[in-house]
């Protein structure tokens, strides 16, 4: 697995201090400062699980996939079609993970299959592979698998 980016000095100091101030609010009975501090944490916590999040998922889809996965999701909320400033490559993938076969026919020309071994080549895997790195694709941007 590739390593994760290491936390900053601010941010271990930043956790530290949140640890101090818990243990101190604690045994001084401050719950008020103790919940602050335990929300300030659990928000330190998420964005640190993020990262390993991500980190792993470039592991599995790379640096491009991961990308792709980012463009699904802002396709999926401005009604399933890629943006037409985005690259062909972009489009044609995006369009794939999505299963917008109609936007791939009719905009862009392609079949499924000729979108596939195109993504395929980009990604650098087999077409046989493309359907666990698109569903990886779609677990990444929280999406659900087209037709479900």
């Amino acid at each position: 697995m590739p390593p994760t980016k290491p936390l900053k000095i601010g941010e271990r100091d930043g956790l530290q201090m949140r640890l101090n101030e818990l243990d101190e609010a604690l045994a001084a009975g401050d719950l008020d400062l103790a919940a602050r501090s335990m929300e300030m944490l659990a928000t330190a916590a998420t964005r640190i699980a993020r990262r390993i999040r991500e980190a792993l998922l470039v592991e599995q889809i790379g640096e491009w996939g991961l990308d792709i996965a980012r463009r699904c999701k802002i396709a999926a909320n401005n009604g399933g079609e890629p943006s037409a400033a985005w690259a062909a490559g972009e489009k044609i993938a995006v369009a794939l993970v999505l299963g917008n076969h109609d936007y791939l026919r009719d905009v862009l020309e392609y079949s499924v299959a000729h979108a596939t071994s195109r993504t395929a080549a980009e990604v650098g895997i087999a077409p046989d592979q493309m359907s666990a790195w698109m569903t990886t694709v779609r677990t990444a941007a929280e999406l659900g698998n087209p037709g479900a």
